[in-house]
């Protein structure tokens, strides 16, 4: 943990990538100036200004605004059913998804919360299909969705909403919690190619130098690397970097300076512009689907969302959407 760390000499941390996590450290970090960069972290209750924590991903503030625009917004969504972990990062994202499909003409018909330590949902289900039901009477069909806030605990919600004619009939629309989820396309590979998904998560800079960092990373591992594993491999030298920009390994001195370096560092994962609170100000995202390939479902990118522009670029399009 952080204090055996701390008792060890260590001053910086790369991690930790969980929202929680970052929320149980950070008074002792803060306290015993102790520099942590996230490459995972995006709970909104964490954008704090001047305090020993900084977040490479975009905070889920600005990830539901991606996930308005570039996809509910495309493909056309007027009723969005919310069903969230109550946790920091389900809570996050149920709060900032309602103003910002507000500020579409979107409305959130229904939210179903459920404890994250749940491993059974059938009555979670049972709610969720009357609440979608409700929506399709009312936008009608074709304008609802599911909003999805969910981790590996997806699978078992997948095998109770299989139950639900509603339920498979409407997208669900996920993001980072669900996105590659191998437990989709594993454990409910039946399921799953019978339903509708689209699922957004942050992604990286197409250049020369992730593409240098691709071929490495995947001659070592042996699969692709995330946007997330691309996010802990500039912390580190974003916080070498900052070392060495003070001339010591000094937490205190390169906190001080940590935004005017990493504004001026382009990595693997881009450019790393951070806000005043030390978050990514703004990035590019995926948007995946999962499509049958050899009878088996399985994950395939979508589209690309770039929020400069506010503009979806559709690669591969699913047949549900039509053209």
């Amino acid at each position: 943990n952080a204090q055996t760390l701390y008792a060890r000499g260590v001053r910086f941390v790369v991690g930790s990538n969980w929202s929680g996590k970052n929320k149980a450290i950070l008074p002792y970090a803060n306290e015993n100036h102790m520099l942590l960069v996230s490459d995972g972290s995006t709970a909104p209750e964490l954008a704090i200004a001047n305090d020993y924590l900084f977040r490479l991903p975009v905070t889920d503030e600005t990830e539901t605004m991606a996930l308005t625009i570039g996809v509910l917004q495309e493909i056309g969504i007027d009723g969005l059913v919310v069903l969230q972990r109550a946790d920091s990062w389900g809570d996050g994202n149920a709060k900032y998804i309602a103003p910002n499909f507000a500020t579409v003409g979107g409305e959130i018909a229904g939210n179903v919360r459920y404890a994250a330590d749940k491993t059974e949902f059938a009555a979670e289900t049972k709610e969720l299909n009357e609440l979608v039901t409700a929506a399709l009477a009312k936008y009608g069909e074709g304008k609802v969705a599911i909003g999805v806030w969910s981790f590996t605990e997806i699978a078992s919600i997948l095998s109770e909403a299989a139950n639900y004619d509603a339920l498979m009939a409407v997208p669900w629309i996920g993001s980072n919690g669900i996105t590659q989820s191998e437990r989709i396309t594993e454990e409910t590979a039946d399921i799953a190619n019978q339903m509708k998904f689209l699922s957004m998560v942050i992604g990286v800079t197409e250049s020369d130098k992730y593409q240098a960092f691709y071929d490495r990373f995947y001659a070592k591992m042996g699969i692709a690397p995330t946007a997330y594993e691309t996010f802990a491999y500039d912390a580190v030298w974003l916080i070498a970097k900052s070392i060495l920009e003070v001339g010591e390994y000094d937490p205190v001195k390169a906190q001080a300076v940590f935004l005017q370096v990493a504004g001026d560092y382009f990595g693997a994962g881009g450019w790393y512009k951070l806000n005043e609170f030390g978050d990514r100000g703004g990035a590019a995202f995926e948007v995946w689907t999962i499509t049958e390939e050899g009878g088996a479902p399985v994950w395939k990118k979508a589209a690309s969302f770039d929020m400069a522009s506010m503009t979806t670029s559709w690669i591969y399009k699913p047949a549900w959407l039509g053209e």
